[in-house]
């Protein structure tokens, strides 16, 4: 049973605050045969765009994109082994989604499922059709499902203990072999004298 929102557009929270400098994560990318593990940095450079820097355990970079509100996208580098067309187009729209969250657009639909207390919305632009699932005692996107007219595409699970700080990310493809499990990394300072 669905019934109008409760939430609206301009009230949901992303797990990706402006006003944060950084997010690190320790992260998992199993793509076609390779395996890179190591940590990915989220940088906000200006209200409107962030620096996604991913590096491997040994130092390795793997790629350094910059993401822009407009939906511009910059490559700055992509290593060798996953330098192709088509992964560069995925990893833009799975990182442009998971930072950004719900792209702004006037075909939005948004209506609330009264059997679980959520909130959905329906996004269309041109990578398809895109559903996010909003929990409304948190306000927080909680799942991201981008399908084309036949089929499920991609699918992005944001985990979190408290409904306030993100614990981890889970990034799966349905029709290429293309994983990404991002846990965050908590970071401390030492107090020096």
């Amino acid at each position: 049973r669905t019934s109008e929102p409760i939430l609206e557009y301009s009230d949901i929270i992303p797990w990706f605050q402006k006003d944060t400098d950084h997010f690190l994560f320790h992260t998992n990318i199993d793509i076609y045969k390779n395996h890179f593990g190591g940590i990915l940095v989220i940088k906000s450079l200006t209200p409107d765009s962030y620096r996604v820097i991913y590096i491997t355990e040994l130092g390795i970079k793997i790629f350094d994109m910059e993401f822009f509100r407009n939906d511009d996208f910059k490559l700055h580098y992509c290593f060798d082994a996953i330098n192709r067309n088509s992964v560069i187009k995925t990893l833009k729209t799975d990182i442009g989604l998971m930072v950004d969250i719900i792209p702004e657009n006037n075909n939005l639909k948004i209506w609330q499922d009264n059997q679980n207390g959520k909130t959905l919305i329906r996004s269309k632009d041109r990578t398809g059709i895109i559903y996010f699932t909003i929990k409304d005692k948190t306000k927080r996107v909680e799942e991201i499902l981008l399908r084309n007219r036949l089929r499920k595409k991609m699918n992005i699970l944001f985990y979190s203990k408290n409904g306030i700080e993100l614990d981890s990310v889970k990034i799966s493809h349905y029709n290429m072999k293309l994983n990404i499990q991002l846990s965050k990394l908590n970071e401390t300072r030492p107090n020096v004298p």
